[in-house]
């Protein structure tokens, strides 16, 4: 109730006209926050005429008819229908020609390549494993199973940081009455972008509904647009206790589940993927029972047949997204005969009583996705939507979609899953680390529980190690010497201390930086890179009762007498980089021509 009462707060209080801002275009303006980067909002559909939005409603019946659902299509703006559509969807969201010329601008030159273009029937963009934009639907379920008020949000995603990013979301019943205002953000110089938007399902009789998306990107590949719907039924509710998620799941007791790419962290490594070092493969397993609402709802064992020889595409997709980098993978097949959905369901059984649906992508048969979305020490995004087949009686009903996933801003998912990282990090073998006593050891020696020599923590200055990594890396380690002739070989990730730039990565070291050592401050004579077929290591130091002693980057051990961090600290600086542009001001991010719709944006 809370949640239908805000929206209509907002609702209320965006009814009125939108303020045409004439603000100068070079952004110097005190109402302007230029800490800001994304702007949301709900759309008005009174910024249309009548006519226009019963036009608007027909346009979309029509487009509607030519995507699959949980395709993400690239339309025609060609089709008078389709750019009528587009434009008055734009207009109920604020955008303009006015409010927003640079947007409009690519949108008519869209146009116009499109009409001198001529174009294939299927007009669907072609997915592949590749880390790619993403736009999908990532939560059409409702807030609770007795709540009549659904979510209706998408995401959208670019790998790398794009000019600008659109997204709305909005729900509809089967009939195109819109069940809600349709929610819309839109996020200048970024990476990610979500739509948030509250459907009302007491506003309809119709016992089936649809969520449909609308996306945009400039970036320098140019304009991309893409539209996305997911259908889904009222008739058959799952008990959802009855799902059970067996993969991927936290084994280890750390904070996320932690998928290790090259190499293995003993203590907390949930999947070893070191044996793939060209691909991602997550394993997925889980199942649900026949728990519905309706006793005559049952799994339609025939679609899920077709879905498993291909005559019926399934619904639904698997993506992960690199929440810190942008983009992500659609799930592959591994298999050219194959659909990466129906692969899927290839691995699906039913229960001998037909009441138990189970999925199980595991072992050499683990969901795969392109190498592309291997991003050392990465925040991973996994989202399944799984269209279950089912029927009621004799008759077929629109697939029930499950929405498994751990977006973290996605609250209306059937199962929310952890976090999920990738890790990666160390030093070569042979490296000598200084444990507490004195004694320089082969990094490759140390045990978890050993103690470790910490020139910062207080009465013994030891810490001790909580984790270990083994495993190999595959490009080519950065190799320092310093004037006393002390020499290190390490990963291009791993932090080392400096006097002048703190921890540094050491891909960023130069000739005459000078680093903290054993005996002191010490400048590099020599920063070369070198390939490494050997083991690497690394360690974690300090337990939760010794960390409360410490400052921020001080858990560092000594390696080969330079003062290097441990893992954690190597995550919180790939992170922290991973995140940097972020904080960046915005005047210095939006790209001069996109300034005057940002400050437009910023002041509507």
């Amino acid at each position: 109730m809370l949640r239908k009462t805000l929206c209509g707060s907002l609702l209320l209080g965006l009814m009125g006209p939108f303020a045409a801002s004439a603000l100068p275009a070079d952004g110097k303006n005190s109402q302007i926050d230029w800490t800001q980067s994304e702007f949301s909002g709900w759309a008005r559909p009174d910024a249309l005429s009548l006519t226009e939005l019963k036009t608007y409603q027909e346009d979309r019946r029509y487009v509607r008819s030519l995507v699959k659902p949980d395709v993400a299509t690239s339309l025609d703006y060609s089709d008078p229908k389709v750019y009528r559509f587009v434009v008055a969807r734009l207009k109920m969201a604020g955008k303009t020609p006015q409010t927003s010329p640079r947007l409009f601008d690519l949108i008519s030159r869209r146009r116009t390549a499109d009409q001198l273009r001529p174009r294939n029937t299927e007009s669907a963009r072609t997915l592949t494993a590749a880390r790619t934009p993403q736009h999908f639907i990532n939560s059409t379920n409702f807030l609770t199973e007795s709540s009549p008020y659904m979510e209706a949000n998408a995401l959208l995603t670019y790998p790398g940081v794009a000019n600008y990013l659109y997204v709305d979301s909005a729900s509809w019943d089967n009939n195109g009455t819109a069940l809600g205002a349709m929610g819309y953000s839109e996020k200048y110089s970024g990476s990610i972008v979500r739509s948030v938007a509250v459907g009302d399902i007491t506003l309809t009789n119709a016992l089936d509904y649809v969520v449909d998306s609308y996306s945009l990107i400039d970036s320098a590949t140019g304009l991309q647009e893409t539209y996305t719907l997911r259908e889904n039924n009222r008739r058959c509710q799952f008990d959802l206790s009855t799902l059970d998620i067996t993969n991927p799941v936290n084994t280890t007791g750390g904070q996320c589940v932690d998928l290790c790419l090259n190499r293995i962290w003993t203590g907390d490594c949930d999947y070893d993927l070191t044996g793939t070092p060209t691909a991602l493969k997550i394993p997925l397993s889980g199942s649900i029972g026949i728990s519905f609402n309706n006793p005559s709802c049952v799994f339609d064992a025939n679609r899920i047949a077709q879905y498993q020889n291909g005559t019926v595409t399934p619904p639904g997709n698997i993506k992960v997204v690199l929440a810190n980098v942008g983009g992500g993978c659609d799930v592959d097949s591994g298999n050219a005969l194959y659909s990466p959905m129906q692969n899927f369901w290839q691995h699906v059984t039913l229960s001998p009583d037909g009441k138990t649906l189970s999925w199980n992508l595991t072992g050499a048969d683990a969901a795969l996705f392109d190498s592309s979305c291997r991003q050392v020490q990465d925040q991973l995004e996994l989202s399944m939507i799984l269209g279950i087949p089912m029927k009621q009686g004799a008759v077929e009903i629109p697939p029930r979609p499950i929405v498994i996933s751990n977006d973290p801003d996605s609250q209306a998912t059937d199962y929310q899953l952890p976090c999920m990282t990738m890790t990666n990090s160390c030093l070569a073998e042979g490296t000598k680390v200084q444990l507490a006593d004195g004694r320089m050891v082969p990094i490759e020696s140390i045990q978890i529980g050993d103690k470790i020599f910490n020139p910062f923590h207080p009465g013994a200055q030891a810490l001790t190690v909580t984790d270990i990594a083994k495993g190999f890396e595959t490009v080519p380690m950065v190799r320092i010497k310093d004037k006393a002739g002390r020499e290190l070989l390490m990963t291009e990730m791993h932090p080392i201390a400096t006097v002048d730039r703190g921890m540094v990565q050491a891909r960023k070291l130069r000739v005459g930086d000078k680093v903290q050592t054993r005996t002191g401050t010490s400048p590099l004579v020599s920063v070369t890179r070198q390939p490494f077929g050997g083991k690497v290591h690394n360690l974690k130091v300090g337990s939760n009762e010794e960390a409360l002693k410490l400052g921020p980057d001080q858990t560092v051990v000594y390696a080969n007498g330079f003062l290097v961090g441990d893992g954690q600290i190597q995550q919180k600086y790939e992170s922290a980089e991973q995140n940097a542009n972020a904080r960046l001001d915005m005047r210095t991010r939006v790209d001069k021509r996109w300034r005057q719709d940002y400050v437009k944006s910023a002041t509507r």
